[in-house]
């Protein structure tokens, strides 16, 4: 396993349709995060706490109201499931939308709350930005980095 091997180690929604979506929308969820997480630990043995854990943002979804976001987001991608057969498109709850690891969602301070709470809750230290997110996330990026220096 790369857990035996690996420094870095990033973290994806698994088995993937050619467009990139995540064949089981559960994936998404901080559970399924987590449970890969403990299936890294258990292959790393003593070797886990030198290991970086990362994770791709996979959308960068400003929002006023994060809840009023996450419905968006829900949306958006319950329409790419169903385009995939799902016919309950992305069928996570507004709390497991905002709780995802791949998802950055509301205002500027929500997503910097979020980007700490992934560290500070999962361990995550690596996180991958998109290109054509980078210019909107670069305040969080910078809010961030002045949290953990």
């Amino acid at each position: 396993a790369d857990a035996e091997f690996a420094d870095i180690i990033d973290l994806q929604p698994g088995s993937q349709y050619p467009s990139g979506l995540s064949r089981d929308p559960r994936q998404w969820t901080r559970a399924a995060v987590r449970d890969k997480i403990a299936w890294i630990r258990q292959c790393a043995g003593a070797r886990f706490d030198s290991i970086s854990l990362g994770v791709p943002f996979y959308m960068f979804h400003p929002a006023t109201n994060r809840e009023v976001g996450a419905d968006e987001v829900r949306e958006q991608l319950g329409a790419a499931y169903r385009a995939h057969g799902h016919e309950d498109g992305f069928p996570l709850t507004v709390e497991e939308v905002l709780g995802s690891p791949y998802l950055l969602i509301g205002s500027e301070d929500d997503m910097v709350q979020h980007v700490l709470a992934l560290r500070r809750e999962l361990g995550l230290t690596n996180f991958l930005i998109m290109g054509k997110f980078l210019a909107g996330l670069k305040p969080v990026v910078d809010r961030v980095r002045a949290h953990v220096e």
